[in-house]
C-alpha cells in the first residue's frame, strides 16, 4: 500500500509539472511549485532523532535509484524552464533525503 501511495504522489507531481511547465497552465504550475517547496521545507526536518527512528523502523519501500531518478528528472525540468533557484534547492532536497536514509539505515 505504501508503494501505491508513492506512485500516486509521483504521478500527481509529474502531471502537475507537465501541465504547468510544458503546457503552461498556471494552476498546475502553482501546484507543482507548492509541492516542490513543501518537499524542500520538509527535508530539513529529516535529521531529527524521532524521524530517523521512524525511517529506520519502516525501511525503504522502493529502491533509492527510483527516488533519485524521479528527483533528477524534476530538477532537470525546473532548470530547463528557468526555475533555477527551485531546481537547485530541489537538488539539495534530494541530497538531504538520501543522506538521511543512509544515516537511518546504517544505525
Amino acid at each position: 500500500m505504501k508503494v501505491l501511495k508513492i506512485i500516486v504522489l509521483y504521478c500527481l507531481f509529474g502531471i502537475s509539472i507537465y501541465m504547468g511547465f510544458v503546457r503552461g497552465h498556471d494552476g498546475a504550475y502553482n501546484i507543482a511549485m507548492f509541492f516542490a517547496w513543501f518537499s524542500i521545507a520538509c527535508s530539513f526536518l529529516l535529521f531529527s532523532d524521532s524521524i530517523l527512528e521512524k525511517m529506520k523502523q519502516s525501511g525503504r519501500t522502493m529502491p533509492s535509484w527510483i527516488h533519485v531518478s524521479v528527483d533528477i528528472a524534476v530538477v532537470s525540468i525546473f532548470v530547463w524552464y528557468g526555475a533555477l533557484f527551485t531546481g537547485a534547492l530541489y537538488l539539495l532536497h534530494t541530497l538531504i533525503t538520501e543522506a538521511a536514509w543512509s544515516k537511518a539505515l546504517e544505525e
